[in-house]
């Protein structure tokens, strides 16, 4: 029954957290483009939604399977959407390449390779690994973070999102002893408190006000009354 409850609960945060990927897209809409903004984010989810929805389909696991592919459609969508909207379009297109041949050098592996078994425990472990990419994309301005001592280029609601799905996937994985879940939502779950943490450090954000300083008087600056 539990395993039942955490696997909707799990489903439905992860959903939302998928969806934070619409904001970068509103983001990138009102700019007009994509200046200052990478497309890695995207990228990495696709492929670790891909190779988690064939982890899932061999394990025949229908959570997993459920989840990866909602998320599949949703990163596939924004990084069409990312293409369209960003002038470096030839090297994303190289990128595109390199993600396609890892995906058929993953299924030729899993599929049809003579060593069905390796090419399992290699796509395990680049589910692993994708995972915790994943979720500790933002620790990349943790450098800046701390330097600043702002929080102002940490985006809070994926960070809280980045740790409800962690802890939540931790529990369905501890429950279904499941490694591939179970191992890499651990140290997700720790980087999501290393972020959380930075916002209980130095704040929600750093914001300067300026205070108004009125022009002095004539009266002032002549030294007499008028």
């Amino acid at each position: 029954m539990l395993v039942e409850v955490l696997s909707v609960t799990a489903l439905a945060s992860t959903f939302g957290f998928f969806f934070c990927g619409a904001q970068i897209c509103v983001q990138i809409r009102r700019k007009g483009g994509t200046e200052g903004i990478g497309a890695a984010p995207f990228l990495i989810a696709f492929l670790s939604c891909f190779f988690m929805l064939q982890y899932g389909i061999l394990r025949e696991d229908k959570v997993v399977i459920l989840c990866n592919v909602v998320g599949l459609v949703l990163q596939g969508a924004y990084l069409l959407y990312y293409y369209s909207m960003t002038i470096h379009k030839r090297y994303l297109r190289r990128v595109f390449l390199i993600e396609a041949l890892l995906i058929g050098a993953m299924e030729w592996m899993v599929h049809w390779s003579t060593m069905p078994d390796q090419g399992m425990t290699i796509l395990s472990n680049s589910c692993m690994f994708l995972n915790i990419a994943a979720m500790g994309a933002p620790l990349v301005t943790l450098k800046e973070v701390i330097r600043s001592k702002s929080t102002a280029s940490l985006p809070l609601p994926l960070c809280v999102a980045s740790f409800a799905v962690s802890v939540q996937w931790l529990a369905y994985g501890i429950l279904v002893n499941d490694p591939v879940i179970k191992y890499p939502n651990y140290i997700a779950t720790l980087l999501a408190l290393i972020q959380l943490s930075l916002f209980a450090i130095y704040g929600r954000s750093k914001t300067i006000i300026k205070k108004f300083q009125p022009i002095p008087s004539r009266e002032k600056l002549n030294g007499y009354n008028i």
